[in-house]
């Protein structure tokens, strides 16, 4: 959950970022809050580094996702083959039977 809010607050802090620097560029008249952007800043800069520190640069579980994935492909596969033998198993045992 933490991931996602600073993630969250990385991509909209970020465009604020964008914009209040457009607005600062082109109308010098909200420079006197230059503070509010700084404060901004430093909070978009901490959640930015804490997202990236906590998905190990943006790659989290990619391994182990795909591990995992293989694993169930696996284990489906297992699981046919037993019952596929079960099935067998049974026919035979039928086969036995009525003869």
């Amino acid at each position: 959950m933490k991931i996602k809010i600073t993630g969250i607050i990385t991509f909209v802090g970020g465009l604020m970022v964008v914009v209040w620097s457009s607005f600062v560029i082109f109308d010098h008249k909200y420079i006197h809050n230059i503070n509010a952007v700084f404060t901004l800043l430093i909070i978009l800069l901490i959640c930015a580094m804490l997202y990236v520190y906590w998905t190990n640069f943006g790659a989290l579980g990619q391994k182990m996702d795909r591990i995992q994935r293989q694993n169930k492909l696996i284990q489906s596969q297992i699981d046919f083959e037993k019952i596929k033998k079960d099935l067998e198993q049974k026919k035979l045992k039928k086969r036995s039977d009525e003869d």
